[in-house]
C-alpha cells in the first residue's frame, strides 16, 4: 500500500502540470548582454551583408551543432526568456571562445547554462562518452574472465575463530 501512494506521489509530482515553468522572468545568468545585446526591432539583419557585418562587429562564427542543447531563448515578442531545446543540426551563432550566443536564423540570443562538467566535456569527456559503451565491456570481459578462472577445490579453509569453539 505504502508502495503504491510512493508511486503515485512521484507520479504526479512528475506531472507536466506541476513542473516549472519553461520560461524565466528575468534575464539567465551569465548572459553577458554588455558584451552580446539582444538583437531586437531594426537592428536585425535583413540581408546577408548585414548579417556579416554584425557577426563581425560582435565576433562572432556560425556553426552547426552536432548534438542537441537546452538553452534560454529570448523571445522578442513578449521579451521573455524561455527554456527549451534547441534541436541537432540547428545553425547558432558562437563567440571566439566558443559559447553559443545567437540563434543564427531569427538572431534570439541564447544563453546556455554552464556548470563544471562543460569543462570536462571540453578537455577529453567526449571522448569518454564515445569510449565508454567499449570500457564497460571490456571491463566485463575483464571480470567474467577472472570469475570463470577462479578454482574453488584449490582454496584454503581459514581456521574457525577460538570464539566460536
Amino acid at each position: 500500500m505504502l508502495r503504491t501512494v510512493l508511486f503515485v506521489v512521484a507520479l504526479v509530482a512528475a506531472s507536466p502540470v506541476f513542473a516549472a515553468p519553461n520560461h524565466a522572468p528575468t534575464v539567465p545568468q551569465g548572459a553577458e548582454l554588455s558584451r552580446f545585446p539582444v538583437v531586437a526591432g531594426e537592428e536585425v539583419p535583413k540581408t546577408a551583408k548585414q548579417e556579416y557585418e554584425l557577426e563581425a562587429k560582435l565576433g562572432l562564427r556560425p556553426i552547426v551543432l552536432r548534438t542537441s542543447l537546452k538553452a534560454f531563448n529570448h523571445y522578442r515578442r513578449d521579451n521573455s526568456w524561455r527554456y527549451e531545446e534547441i534541436g541537432k543540426g540547428a545553425i547558432v551563432l558562437v563567440d571566439s571562445t566558443g559559447i553559443i550566443r545567437y540563434k543564427a536564423d531569427c538572431w534570439n540570443r541564447l544563453v546556455v547554462e554552464r556548470s563544471w562538467l562543460d569543462g570536462f566535456l571540453a578537455w577529453g569527456g567526449g571522448m569518454i562518452a564515445e569510449w565508454f559503451p567499449l570500457l564497460i565491456f571490456a571491463a566485463g570481459f575483464t571480470l567474467g574472465t577472472l570469475w570463470r578462472r577462479r578454482r574453488p577445490h584449490q582454496v584454503i579453509p581459514a581456521p574457525p575463530h577460538p570464539a566460536n569453539q
